[in-house]
């Protein structure tokens, strides 16, 4: 079985199986949807390291009576059609309910059983940001597997791993989920210095520098306080406090944007490898009509040996016990004629039929 059909077969089960893996997380968005469940995005930090921006909140419908305190809702309140997602307070005796957010002080309102949205019973960092880019990354796929159509087998993997990582480039530097931090508060000090406090909001680590001052680390989610001292020129005080912010990127970080880089050069070169193999043509068979014809005798008898090459040693292999019990072959052989036995070869055909050999040296 050659290789081509095993790869067009692999290329057609990975085709089902991302297809199927698409289809069967549509329909349990559906059901979960059908079921009365919700979902919401992570926009504002307030939630901390409990629900960093870009998670998502899977909700679920929730009895009233039933909330505690600590309990993560989704609400929307009184007057408002903004959703909330926080942490229940406390519970009052009219059976209304107050919230606070982690980092956020308590909320001014109190909510009734209509505010609630729902209870949330998973939280998924990060995933906010991919349902945020999936329209994007929905209609750049569907523009790329019509690329694909108009171009030749060939160059189709090489332009799909080229426009794949172009459109995956576009959406992040659209959207910006990996590097990122919000000031929570900035506060000027009487020697001139000030000193900010942030929150990452990134996927991504980040390092806050200070304008000579302080050097945090802080993640998604987490808090981070950093002392920035003025400049010593008067006249730049005003405006001039800042704070650097720059990724952090761990070891295994930059492993995958190193293998991320050379896999659309690696899987090119495995391609077109298996392809030429694929491609190779088999072993031609010996033209035997192209080789020259050689006659000789057999015991006085003229025969055609056409399957010995002009330039080829002749092996003088022994005869074979039924060529040996033979009378004309021995007689032959007595009378010093050469008999070839060797299987690559055709010998002893006769240019006459009928009679028998005459005996005689040749």
């Amino acid at each position: 079985m050659s290789r081509r059909p095993r790869g067009r077969r692999g290329r057609r089960l990975a085709i089902v199986a991302g297809w199927s893996a698409f289809v069967l997380v549509i329909l349990s968005c559906a059901t979960w949807y059908a079921d009365g469940g919700r979902w919401v995005r992570v926009e504002t930090p307030s939630m901390g390291q409990v629900a960093p921006v870009g998670s998502l909140i899977w909700l679920r419908p929730a009895d009233f009576a039933t909330l505690r305190k600590g309990d993560l809702i989704t609400f929307r309140p009184p007057g408002s059609e903004t959703t909330f997602s926080h942490n229940v307070e406390r519970r009052y005796p009219d059976g209304t309910i107050s919230t606070k957010g982690v980092l956020s002080p308590s909320d001014p309102w109190r909510l009734e059983s209509k505010d609630i949205v729902g209870r949330a019973v998973m939280v998924w960092k990060g995933a906010g940001w991919l349902a945020l880019m999936a329209p994007m990354l929905l209609v750049g796929a569907l523009v790329i597997g019509g690329v694909r159509r108009l171009l030749r087998p060939s160059a189709r993997a090489p332009m799909t791993l080229l426009l794949g990582a172009a459109l995956v480039a576009l959406a992040v530097s659209w959207y910006d989920p990996l590097v990122g931090a919000q000031q929570l508060a900035f506060t000027p000090n009487a020697d001139g210095s000030a000193t900010g406090t942030f929150v990452g909001t990134g996927l991504l680590p980040v390092e806050l520098a200070a304008d000579g001052g302080d050097t945090v680390r802080i993640g998604a989610g987490e808090v981070g306080t950093v002392r920035a001292v003025s400049p010593s020129d008067s006249a730049a005080r005003v405006h001039r406090l800042e704070v650097a912010i720059a990724p952090v990127f761990a070891w295994w970080w930059w492993l995958a944007i190193v293998v991320g880089c050379f896999a659309p050069a690696s899987v090119s070169a495995v391609r077109s490898r298996r392809r030429a193999r694929c491609d190779r043509p088999a072993a031609a068979e010996p033209d035997l009509a192209a080789v020259p014809a050689e006659t000789g005798t057999v015991a006085g008898a003229p025969v055609l040996d056409a399957l010995v090459p002009a330039d080829e040693p002749r092996p003088q292999p022994a005869p074979r016990p039924a060529d040996a019990a033979d009378p004309a072959v021995r007689r032959a052989a007595d009378a010093g004629a050469q008999v070839r036995t060797d299987t690559w070869r055709l010998t002893g055909v006769p240019a006459s039929s009928g009679g028998e050999q005459a005996d005689g040296g040749a």
